[in-house]
Parts: C-alpha cells; structure tokens; sequence
C-alpha cells in the first residue's frame, strides 16, 4: 500500500480506495499513519530485516501514546479483501479433499496459480492436480478482449509488424529471366531499320558493359544460427525484437547491439523469453495497459 521509489531517498504512499471507502475515517488515518512509518523510515534510510521491526514500532508506540490512536502492525481489512477476490481456481487432484483450503486458490486479480507461486513444487509434488476457473468478476472476459483490442490497435502486434517488414500483404512474384533467353519481349525489331546505307547499319549497336555498383556494405547480424537475421525486428536505433532457436527451444528476445567490423552483435543487456514466457506476457497485455493509463 505505500510503493517506495527511486534510489534518492523518494517515495509515495498509495492507499487502496476499494479497502477504505466504506471503513469508518479513524481506520483512513491509522493506515495512512502506519504507511507514513514505513515512508519514515524509507526516507531516513533505516533499514530492517523485518518491515515491522524494532523501530517501526517504536514509532508506532510513541504515536499512538501522543495522539491516541491504535495503530497495528497487520490490518483487519478481512472482509473486504475477501470482497475482492473474484478470480476463483479449484484444483481437480486430490487437494481439493484437504483442510484448510480445499483446492481452493482465491485472488483480486487474474494470475493463475503457477510455479511463481513459492508454494507451487510442494503441490505438485504431493497433489499434482490441475487448477481450473471457475469463477471471475461479471462481464470481465469482454472487457479484457476490449482492452486487448484497443492495445492491438494502438501498439500493433508483432504479426503486423513481421508483416509490414516483409510486405507479406502484397504477394509479388519476380521471374528472373536468362539475359539470352530469346523470349524476353523487345521494344523494337533491330532488322525493322529505315536505313538504306547498307547491311553494316543493319547490325545491332556494340554492347556496352555495365559497370556493376558494389553495394554498400551494411551491419548484419552475427548469429550462431541460420536464418536469425530475418526474424530479427527494429524497436530502436540499436535495439531488435528476435525470435530464435537455442537448444532446441524457441525463445523470443529483446537485446541491445553494437556495430564491430560491419556486423551486428548482441550486446549484454537484453531479455530472453521462452514460448511460456512469451505467452504469459501477452495475456498480461490488458493489465498493463491498464496501468499504464494510471500514469
């Protein structure tokens, strides 16, 4: 509830509306107060193991004894919270027999339980059952495919951009003719001449050799593998999308390059996601959406 930002001492407190509009104003305050701690002790560079330490609560105890308040280290918000948890799972293996939870996995927003979750290698090691939905917020699925259409119109998505990089939309077909090939179409008949000089005239002009241009030479890509310089696309000057293979996996990266002896190579910084990862990061577009318009 109070985001701490920025390495120079800098943060803002946030508190949840949904939790405190219907709490009485001395609960408002007591949270406020308690993250005004936490901000305190951000700020004054205090730092402690548990985020309820020894000075955190010496701070506690010294407000509430002034000002007569009664603010705690945990909130009692456990219904609301509870309220908005509207995104059920219930897991179809053996779990769903078993106190204290029954299979059940409740939460306020849409990320399904996965091996993110610290608890995720003891389940599968003991239970090794499926999660299902089988609940979430009214009218939420139309909203989220809003929400990703509206991303996709203004964003564009990574198809759009391989096909406007290749021009996939315009199939054109070149035919690479033979310079002998005797069924090229001619503009004029050599032996069709006006000239009544004699046969000499009547003989085709001398060929002149075209002087071939060496093309400049551009920075490529320097890869391990075959074909990784097609799948690569420009987000920036020096920085590509790239979609490749590395021990049999297709991963999809997003990397920094440099220019050495005419080729681009991939720099140290960048990120590379497998399929799953890719996947996760797509349906996770909406809600990002989502927080960007918050700033």
């Amino acid at each position: 509830m109070a985001p701490l930002e920025g390495k120079g001492g800098a943060c803002s407190i946030r508190l949840s509306e949904p939790l405190l509009k219907l709490r009485p104003r001395k609960d408002l305050v007591q949270t406020l107060l308690h993250e005004m701690i936490h901000a305190h002790l951000h700020v004054t560079k205090c730092r402690e193991s548990d985020p309820h330490g020894p000075k955190f609560k010496e701070h506690m105890h010294r407000i509430n004894k002034i000002a007569g308040t009664n603010i705690t280290v945990y909130h009692n918000f456990h219904d609301e919270v509870n309220l908005h948890k509207q995104h059920w799972w219930r897991c179809n293996g053996h779990c769903r027999n078993w106190r204290p939870y029954y299979g059940w996995v409740k939460r306020a927003t849409n990320r399904a339980p996965s091996k993110n979750d610290f608890w995720w290698a003891q389940h599968q090691q003991t239970c090794g059952g499926q999660y299902i939905k089988v609940k979430e917020p009214e009218g939420y699925s139309k909203k989220k495919e809003a929400q990703l259409q509206k991303s996709l119109g203004k964003n564009g998505n990574l198809l759009s951009m391989i096909k406007k990089k290749y021009n996939l939309n315009n199939h054109v077909s070149t035919v690479i003719c033979n310079n002998n090939s005797s069924k090229m179409p001619k503009t004029k008949d050599l032996s069709d001449s006006d000239s009544d000089s004699g046969p000499e005239d009547r003989l085709p002009p001398p060929k002149k050799k075209k002087v071939e241009k060496k093309p400049e030479k551009k920075p490529t890509a320097k890869s391990s593998g075959s074909g990784d310089q097609e799948n690569m696309f420009q987000l920036s000057k020096m920085r590509y999308a790239t979609v490749s293979e590395f021990r049999g996996k297709v991963m999809v990266g997003i990397r920094e390059y440099y220019e050495a002896d005419g080729e681009l190579r991939p720099g140290r910084k960048g990120i590379s996601l497998n399929l799953e990862q890719w996947k996760r990061l797509k349906d996770s577009i909406p809600e990002i959406e989502e927080a960007i318009q918050q700033y």
